[in-house]
């Protein structure tokens, strides 16, 4: 089975102030049915009023922490973003609010395979 086949259909959010990189997560998730966001009003808005397999969430810019609390409430899975603070503090952070996956935004590219893994072992039965 390739890689993308399981996210086929996966209903993502992405919420991002910077369109470039909406634009770029776009292209590379083509096979997901995606919601752009590129404030935190509108990312709230849409994981309170929409069902979705998985959050990507920009940490700084959209206020990313408090979307990934948003998210949680709403049992849905969680991958942060981030091109600026993406020291290990953070990453801890992230891991410790509830994030399933951390993925610097240099390392775009890898956002499939990354989100096939984590889908992989949610139909494995793993916890997110």
């Amino acid at each position: 089975m390739a890689e993308t086949d399981i996210l086929q259909g996966k209903k993502i959010l992405v919420v991002d102030d910077e369109p470039d990189i909406l634009a770029t997560v776009e292209g590379i998730l083509s096979m997901c049915d995606l919601t752009l966001a590129s404030t935190f009003e509108e990312g709230k808005e849409s994981l309170e009023t929409k069902p979705f397999d998985l959050a990507i969430l920009d940490i700084m810019g959209v206020e990313g922490f408090t979307l990934l609390e948003i998210a949680k409430q709403q049992n849905i899975m969680a991958l942060m973003l981030t091109a600026h603070a993406h020291g290990l503090e953070t990453t801890i952070k992230s891991f410790k609010q509830g994030a399933v996956y951390y993925v610097p935004k240099a390392a775009l590219a890898e956002l499939p395979g990354h989100l096939s893994d984590i889908f992989e072992a949610v139909k494995r039965g793993a916890k997110p």
